[in-house]
């Protein structure tokens, strides 16, 4: 049952009533009809608002769901870029202590073939090299070659080489690893080049000596200041 007003006095009366209780008036059926139509069209138009209302609840938390992701997705990005620039620079670092140590091993190696080289040829006594160059009766070889691969096939020559062999590996390794980062700058990548190259150079001087004992020397002497070269210009560019 609905509430409707008397078109006489303007008393609220049922819709159910023929005539209003305050004034006899009768209930004219179109003023019951008038006043269900008002409801109804209130009603509508609150459900149409209670609609557009959820609607644009809707589209708020939708908003507000996708700047959250964006912002999410940015602040990812940046951790990521700020963790491989990091990743960057330590292993750039890395690569330059160990290319350095590297050097130190193999000049090492180098100054031991030139020492055997050298004392073969003059008939130098020297304690660290006359295992090489001499015979079990302590006479001096008369080919410097004998002494050569007495030195190539010693323990310690072999043990050395390998240490150097698997450092060389691993600087490959590393190489590759910083070369992939995509990052620094044109002067530290080409400087991190030339030291590769270097340590290539050195390589193959430490394990494949060859020519004559003043070309090897030269080339020795050549390739142990190129290396230290290069090492000091990358050194200087990230410390």
């Amino acid at each position: 049952m609905s509430m409707i007003k008397c078109s006489e006095c303007g008393h609220d009366v049922s819709d159910k009533a023929d005539k209003c209780p305050y004034c006899g008036a009768p209930i004219e059926m179109d003023s019951k009809i008038a006043e269900k139509d008002f409801e109804t069209t209130a009603a509508d138009i609150d459900s149409k608002a209670n609609k557009k209302s959820k609607k644009k609840k809707i589209i708020i938390i939708a908003a507000v769901v996708f700047v959250v992701a964006i912002v999410g997705i940015a602040l990812g990005i940046n951790a990521h870029n700020e963790q491989m620039a990091k990743n960057y620079s330590k292993d750039l670092s890395s690569y330059t202590v160990n290319a350095l140590m590297f050097g130190i091993k193999c000049e090492d190696v180098c100054n031991t073939t030139t020492s055997v080289w050298y004392n073969c040829i003059s008939e130098e006594s020297d304690k660290s090299t006359n295992k090489y160059t001499q015979n079990s009766n302590g006479v001096f070889y008369d080919d410097f070659n004998d002494a050569l691969e007495k030195w190539f096939m010693s323990d310690k020559y072999s043990d050395k080489l390998s240490e150097i062999e698997k450092e060389k590996d691993s600087l490959d390794s590393l190489y590759n690893r910083i070369k992939a980062y995509d990052l620094g700058s044109e002067e530290e990548l080409t400087a991190l080049s030339s030291l590769k190259e270097q340590v290539g150079d050195f390589y193959q001087l430490t394990t494949d000596p060859n020519g004559s004992y003043s070309d090897y020397l030269e080339s020795f002497s050549m390739t142990d200041r190129d290396f230290n070269s290069k090492y000091d210009s990358l050194d200087s560019l990230i410390n």
